[in-house]
């Protein structure tokens, strides 16, 4: 139990739902709450299956097909993060839709990925998995999912009382986090990976 809320944690960091709030707020005053809410939901249902696909295939298909070590994915994950995060702080939002654009254009690409999940999401989905077992994995990937469709249509219901300068206060604060958090899964792969160097040699 421990690891799994220790997990579910860090995977609802990465996935950063603050972050996402101002998209929301600009999605909803562009197009009918009912697509907006489609949208959500598809998009959501998409990462958790590429994120779920992911936590049960990838230590297969890093490991044993790329001979990638699983703290490397980490580490490159972690970097990701980072500028990620880096870019929240610096710009605010970075994903944009054209005007008029079909919602259900965009919910794989960008919404799904890597607008809700993306490498470092992945890269923590795998190494649970690899750490404590696919079926864990599952259930912190399912429980992140659920808890960032309640927290989007939670911003969805309460928009109107919402002030956009708060909201791009909110995404950068989140933006420090999501660096904070890259950068510690790259210090942690990187002791990890010199830990086994240290030990080879």
């Amino acid at each position: 139990m421990d690891a799994f809320v220790t997990q579910l944690i860090f995977l609802i960091i990465i996935i950063n739902p603050v972050s996402q709030m101002m998209l929301i707020v600009a999605m909803a005053a562009e197009h009918p709450n009912r697509s907006v809410i489609r949208l959500l939901y598809s998009g959501n249902l998409w990462a958790f299956l590429i994120t779920g696909a992911l936590a049960l295939a990838g230590t297969f298909i890093f490991e044993k097909l790329f001979r990638v070590d699983l703290d490397t994915l980490r580490l490159a994950g972690g970097v990701i993060l980072a500028a990620i995060g880096y870019q929240r702080i610096t710009r605010g939002a970075a994903f944009t839709f054209e005007q008029g654009q079909d919602l259900q254009d965009v919910q794989v690409v960008p919404f799904a990925v890597p607008m809700i999940v993306g490498p470092a999401a992945f890269s923590h989905a795998i190494t649970t998995a690899a750490h404590h077992g696919a079926l864990l994995a599952l259930a912190v990937v399912a429980t992140a999912i659920i808890a960032n469709i309640v927290l989007m249509r939670a911003t969805l219901s309460l928009r109107r009382f919402m002030n956009k300068a708060v909201v791009g206060v909110s995404v950068r604060l989140s933006g420090l986090v999501t660096l904070t958090i890259g950068l510690d899964m790259g210090y942690r792969a990187i002791v990890q990976l010199v830990r086994h160097a240290n030990q080879v040699a």
